[in-house]
């Protein structure tokens, strides 16, 4: 199943896209503060260095890459180990909610409140 799923054949000619949207994904989450600065900062300093090894023809494929975001990823850890982005799926769903839905969304009203003002970008507690 795993040879079935695997994609990094076809996909590891996309490093460089997969580079720019993580790199675009760390400046949200720290723009939704879930990152410091300094952490994010970190994560794009050791996207720039796989982007390197990319580049240069000095990254090194591991079988168990299944697919470029997670060679990526893998190296970024092995290389400069900073602090992951969060991922909603990988956290409990309480958490997750909190996070998508914060108290005062309501998706009755698509995070409009009762008297129509729009609370999507509040959070909740």
């Amino acid at each position: 199943m795993e040879k079935f799923n695997a994609s990094i054949a076809y996909d590891r000619h996309l490093w460089e896209v997969d580079v720019q949207g993580s790199k675009a994904y760390s400046r949200g989450l720290e723009k939704a503060g879930l990152l410091t600065k300094a952490e994010m900062d970190q994560i794009l300093h050791g996207l720039d260095k796989v982007a390197e090894e990319w580049a240069q023809g000095t990254f090194k494929l591991n079988p168990n890459d299944e697919d470029i975001h997670t060679a990526n990823e893998r190296r970024l850890k092995v290389r400069h180990q900073p602090r992951p982005p969060p991922c909603l799926p990988c956290v409990p769903l309480s958490i997750s909610t909190s996070i998508l839905f914060p108290s005062s969304y309501d998706l009755r009203t698509g995070g409009l409140g009762r008297d129509g003002r729009d609370v999507g970008s509040t959070r909740g507690p």
